[in-house]
C-alpha cells in the first residue's frame, strides 16, 4: 500500500516521471497536483497524488510507485534460491518456468533494469559457463537463450501495444526516440531486448535493430531518424581494427546530429575502449536506465524537441 505519510519534493516527482520541476510545479500551481507548503514555502507532494496524476496523464509509474513504497524493487529479493531455480529451469528447457519466473519477478520489481543485472545476466553467465565446461550441450544454451529471448519479445510487445492505444485514444505524448543495435559480429540478443524495454520503460520511443548490423547502416539509421541517443551492445568483434574505424566515423555522424552515445559489453575491454569517444558506458542495465532518465529529464528542461518526429517514419 502507499505510504500515507510518504511526502515527496518537486524534484523527485520530476525525476520519476521524466518532466521538468517547472512542469510539476504548474500542476500543483493550477491546482492538477495538490500539494502541502513547508514553512519556507517548498512544496511537498503526496506519494498517492502523484501516482493518481501520473496514471491519468498515462505517464510512467516505475520509479514513483519505488518512491512510494509500492513494489519490491530491493535487488536483495532477487536471492541465490530464485537465481539457482531460474538456472534450472534455463538448463531443463522449461519455458513454462522461465516464462514464469521472469513475468513474476518483473511484476513484483516493476523494473527491467534489476531484472536484467540481478536475475537474466547471472542466470545466463551461470548457463554459458555450464557450457563451457562440459555440465550442459551448446543446444541446452541455445535452447534458453531462445525462450528468454520470446518472454522479452512479449514484453517489449506490451508496452509497444499500450503506446499504440495512447496514439488511438488521443493521449500520445511526446518521447525522445532511441535506436540500438549489437553491430557485426555480436549474435547476441538478449542485451538489446533488455535494453530496449528498459529504455521504453523510462519513456522512450525505441527502434531496437537488432544484432549483426554494420555501423554504416547504424550511421544510416541515425541519419534518417534523428535519435536523441544511440545504444550499442558489443560482447564479440570478429575484427576490433575494422569496428574502430567505422565506428570512429559513425560517432562523427552521431555528433552532427547530436544524439548521445552509450557503449556496453564485455567486448570493449582495456584499449580498445580508451580509443572510442562516447557520451556514457555502461556495465550494468541500471547505468543505461539512470542515463536515459537524466538525459530526458535534461531535454525536457532545455525545452527541446524530444525527438526529431517529423524525419521520424518507424514504428517504435
Amino acid at each position: 500500500m502507499i505510504q500515507p505519510d510518504r511526502w515527496l519534493k518537486t524534484r523527485q516527482v520530476a525525476q520519476a516521471l521524466g518532466v521538468s520541476a517547472s512542469t510539476v510545479k504548474r500542476w500543483v500551481d493550477s491546482g492538477s497536483l495538490p500539494a502541502a507548503r513547508t514553512v519556507g514555502k517548498h512544496r511537498l507532494i503526496r506519494a498517492s497524488e502523484a501516482i493518481e496524476l501520473a496514471r491519468k496523464q498515462s505517464l510512467p509509474l516505475g520509479e514513483l510507485e519505488r518512491l512510494a513504497g509500492l513494489g519490491d524493487v530491493n535487488p536483495a529479493t532477487i536471492d541465490d534460491r530464485l537465481i539457482e531455480r531460474f538456472v534450472t529451469a534455463l538448463s531443463e528447457g522449461d519455458e513454462a518456468g522461465i516464462r514464469g519466473i521472469i513475468l513474476d519477478t518483473h511484476s513484483r520489481c516493476g523494473n527491467a533494469a534489476i531484472l536484467a543485472d540481478r536475475l537474466i545476466q547471472p542466470a545466463m553467465k551461470d548457463i554459458g559457463l555450464k557450457w563451457m565446461f562440459g555440465g550442459l550441450d551448446v543446444y541446452h544454451e541455445h535452447r534458453a537463450t531462445r525462450i528468454v529471448e520470446g518472454v522479452l519479445v512479449d514484453l517489449n510487445r506490451r508496452l509497444a501495444e499500450k503506446r499504440r492505444e495512447e496514439r488511438l485514444a488521443g493521449l500520445e505524448i511526446a518521447r525522445p526516440l532511441a535506436i540500438g543495435a549489437a553491430p557485426e559480429g555480436t549474435l547476441y540478443t538478449i542485451a538489446g531486448l533488455l535494453c530496449e524495454l528498459t529504455l521504453r520503460e523510462a519513456d522512450w520511443d525505441v527502434v531496437n535493430l537488432g544484432c549483426n548490423l554494420p555501423m554504416p547502416s547504424l550511421a544510416k539509421a541515425a541519419l534518417d531518424h534523428k535519435p536523441r541517443l544511440v545504444w550499442l551492445s558489443i560482447n564479440h568483434l570478429n575484427n576490433p581494427t575494422l569496428f574502430t574505424h567505422q565506428y570512429l566515423r559513425f560517432h562523427e555522424t552521431a555528433s552532427r546530429i547530436g544524439a548521445a552515445v552509450i557503449l556496453g559489453g564485455r567486448a570493449l575491454e582495456g584499449d580498445l575502449r580508451s580509443r572510442l569517444p562516447y557520451t556514457g558506458f555502461g556495465d550494468r542495465m541500471e547505468h543505461l536506465s539512470e542515463f536515459a532518465r537524466r538525459l530526458s529529464v535534461g531535454l525536457k528542461d532545455s525545452g527541446g524537441d524530444p525527438v526529431g518526429s517529423k524525419e521520424r517514419s518507424v514504428s517504435a
